[in-house]
């Protein structure tokens, strides 16, 4: 029988609400079956079988053809949808075939008829097809890769320590939005990512021209304000000695920088923000908000005491929440690169025989940049992260579901204000909350780490022993075994110290132009003596040890080479004997195994900045 089976008769074409009332005439005695048949527009015979209770695979007054029936009522299938909604939102969401077996195994345990593969233990393709098309809100979808510490990391409590902060500074230093900015980098390359395209169905693989296997990158530093005005970009190349030729057909005000890698740093950073300042006109008296995230570029010396000179606050962003918080992340960069992989197809194209180089990424970013940044992207982007017009609430709940995975509290620290905002190494003890002699309510916040684990365990042991109780009883739900039981909703363990690392206290948002912080900055260069430069032999460990892979050692000076990891900013020079380290494929920038969320062996890593 086909899926989409097409009636090519009208046979129970009455109404259920015209059956009901003909049943209630009938047995009211105030109408017989023939007419009672022809008032109501029934059957006779159907009226009669319905009446007297002789339809066997059918509930009174509802209609149904054939022996085949629909394996779950309407109520479960309900719940069944609400529970996969729910795995959705905590990014475990289930496949195709992981709903088939999760519907046999939800009829057999709760004894329901069904004609399900006994051997295969899973329900057939034919109820897969029905059910979504019973269930219109729910659909086969592709789900974007989202890494563990952006899970984590976005929750409610960091989003609202933020706004906290933001909002007691806008009202304190009264910014309009065109004093408002965000600024953010990110990488280009030379070989485009092809589009779908029209070619021979049932062909084996179709190709699309690029101009080299992995090509070659560059970083483009942009800027705008909520008022929808754009700062020229910044082009960083990955070469030694700058030439004009690279910014030919550029983004008018444009201003290239050369780097050995091509990825911004410090020194960078405050020639950026000696071009910003050229245009935001900053000073003292009349400052600017500058929103960044949380990158160590960011966060030089020299940077910061620049920019208060000038009259430039910046304010940063918590860690792992700029897809989300970020307005150039959320609006600007998705649409740029999808233009930019247009305008490099065109040009392949238009110059057979030839590949796309540094020459040419000025003038094809030109039109891209054209195309992208308008007012409308600007204004759209600080409204969708709720900075203008500033909106706290802008976020729904489901997107802190993720985080309920894991579930890790914060620090004991009261939520500091906009002026005391800073990231401090102190020792345990101090971050613990001075206890009154009158016990008083406590929020989520503020409860210690022994207190959650062992919340945590009293939860998974109660779980555990519901789990393992005999003979289950049907519940709310009309279910013998929920779906909470064979497919329950994942809950991580907090460890501390994960790995061999010392563990570092967790960064938030912070003021970097404040006096505090700036003096903690300090006071951490000081520490370093500067004309201590000795070489070492080091090794970084790229893959396990029963790996066929060759361990690489370097010479590096602890000054001048020392490699930062891109996520904790923690350097190489500490690190552990035996600890993982891990290098981008694209931007060949280090990051360690722990803080990617990855394994050592990992031989194909490519960091979240480049994604």
């Amino acid at each position: 029988m086909p899926r989409d089976y097409k009636r090519t008769t009208d046979r129970q074409s009455w109404s259920q609400k015209h059956m009901e009332e003909a049943i209630k005439a009938v047995k009211e005695n105030k109408m017989g079956w023939l007419l009672a048949s022809k008032t109501y527009g029934v059957p006779q015979a159907t009226l009669r079988r319905h009446a007297l209770g002789l339809n066997k695979t059918l509930t009174p007054n509802t209609k149904g053809l054939g022996r085949f029936k629909i394996t779950f009522p309407p109520e479960i299938e309900r719940q069944l949808v609400a529970h996969l909604k729910l795995l959705e939102t905590r990014l475990f969401g289930l496949t195709r075939t992981e709903v088939q077996e999760l519907a046999f195994q939800l009829a057999q345990k709760n004894g329901f008829p069904h004609t399900f593969n006994a051997v295969k233990q899973r329900a057939g393709q034919e109820w897969l097809a029905g059910f979504l098309r019973r269930n219109k809100d729910i659909s086969v979808r592709k789900p974007e890769p989202t890494s563990a510490a952006r899970a984590q990391a976005f929750n409610r409590p960091q989003v609202t320590k933020f706004f906290n902060a933001y909002e007691e500074l806008i009202v304190t230093q009264k910014f309009p939005p065109n004093r408002i900015y965000n600024v953010d980098e990110s990488a280009l390359s030379t070989v485009q990512r092809p589009q779908k395209i029209l070619a021979t169905t049932g062909r084996k693989q179709v190709g699309c021209l690029t101009s080299a296997e992995r090509g070659s990158h560059l970083t483009v530093v942009c800027c705008m304000n909520a008022a929808g005005t754009y700062v020229p970009p910044c082009m960083i190349f990955p070469r030694k000695n700058m030439k004009n030729e690279l910014l030919d057909e550029a983004p008018t005000g444009t201003i290239g920088i050369a780097q050995e890698t091509g990825w911004m740093n410090a020194d960078i950073f405050v020639k950026w923000l000696r071009h910003f300042q050229s245009y935001a006109k900053a000073s003292v008296d009349e400052k600017v908000l500058l929103v960044v995230d949380g990158h160590a570029s960011h966060k030089g010396i020299d940077c910061l005491s620049y920019a208060k000179e000038n009259g430039i606050v910046i304010l940063c962003l918590p860690p792992h929440c700029t897809h989300r918080m970020q307005p150039l992340d959320v609006c600007f960069y998705g649409p740029l690169k999808t233009y930019f992989n247009q305008e490099i197809t065109k040009w392949l194209k238009a110059h057979p025989g030839r590949v796309v180089t540094h020459l040419q990424i000025a003038g094809l970013f030109n039109k891209a940049y054209g195309k992208t940044a308008t007012v409308e992207n600007a204004c759209q982007g600080f409204k969708s992260t709720g900075l203008w017009p500033v909106d706290a609430d802008i976020f729904p709940g489901h997107l802190f579901e993720p985080a309920e995975t894991t579930n890790i509290p914060l620090t004991t620290e009261a939520i500091p204000d906009a002026q005391t905002l800073t990231t401090h190494d102190s020792e345990p003890q101090q971050t613990t909350t001075a206890r009154s002699t009158s016990p008083k309510p406590r929020s989520r916040s503020t409860i210690t780490l022994e207190e959650e684990v062992h919340v945590l365990a009293t939860q998974s042991n109660q779980i555990s022993s519901i789990a393992k109780s005999p003979s289950p009883q049907p519940g709310p739900s009309g279910l013998s075994v929920s779906l909470e039981t064979l497919r329950p909703i994942p809950r991580g363990k907090f460890v501390s110290g994960q790995g061999k690392r010392k563990p570092k206290s967790r960064e938030t948002c912070l003021l970097l132009t404040s006096t505090p912080n700036m003096d903690e900055i300090k006071d951490r260069q000081s520490n370093k003596n500067p004309t201590e430069k000795r070489k070492r032999k080091v090794t970084k460990v790229l893959f396990d040890d029963d790996s066929d892979e060759e361990v690489f050692a370097v010479e590096c000076t602890e000054d001048e080479e020392d490699c930062p990891c891109i996520y904790c900013n923690d350097l190489f020079s500490r690190s552990k004997p035996g600890e993982g380290w891990l290098r981008c494929m694209l931007c060949s920038r280090w990051a360690h195994a722990s803080c990617a969320d990855l394994p050592k062996s990992t031989k194909k890593f490519v960091c979240e900045l480049c994604v």
